[in-house]
């Protein structure tokens, strides 16, 4: 009797792309949340992470998992916001 190892398939691996690795998703939030007032934006951040946080739910990420995973992305997100601004308060806006 020979093995059928083409029809056997392993358990299937989610591994989702990290929030904060996903370099467009951020800039455009970041751009988002820079559009709007200091109140409009954190309704729109709580939302959005809202959503985020029901994504890596579904894909069966743990909660200990899926809060670093936001403070990753809010890092990042709050790095796109902030970075121009430092570089913009030198004079003659130099680096």
């Amino acid at each position: 009797m020979q093995l059928d190892l083409f029809n056997w398939k392993p358990p299937a691996i989610i591994c989702p792309f990290p929030l904060h690795r996903r370099a467009n998703t951020v800039r455009k939030i970041a751009a988002a949340l820079d559009a709007r007032s200091y109140q409009a934006g954190q309704r729109y951040w709580s939302m959005h992470v809202a959503q985020e946080r029901k994504g890596l739910e579904r894909l069966g990420i743990t909660s200990r998992e899926i809060d670093a995973e936001i403070s990753r992305y809010a890092a990042a997100v709050s790095q796109v916001l902030h970075l121009p601004k430092q570089y913009r308060s030198t004079p003659e806006g130099a680096a």
